[in-house]
């Protein structure tokens, strides 16, 4: 059995990969704990993105946008 050391990771990611390894998600997929972590953080970026880009849509401020109040796209 091969082992591949864990890479530095998030305190969030830690957290993930005790969870994960707790309930042994892991065994299903036969993939490392600490991998699994990185990608639901990186599922939880992209839903932070598409977020960020819907709601633009609709003209509604975005937390971490510095301007005011961003304008949807016109209509036509």
């Amino acid at each position: 059995e091969g082992t591949m050391s864990e890479p530095n990771l998030s305190q969030f990611e830690r957290d993930l990969t005790a969870l994960i390894n707790r309930a042994s998600l892991e065994n299903d997929s036969d993939t490392p704990d600490f991998l699994l972590a990185s990608y639901l953080r990186s599922c939880l970026e992209v839903v932070s993105g598409f977020v960020r880009q819907r709601e633009r849509w609709w003209g509604r401020r975005v937390k971490s946008d510095s301007v005011p109040d961003p304008q949807p796209p016109s209509a036509g």
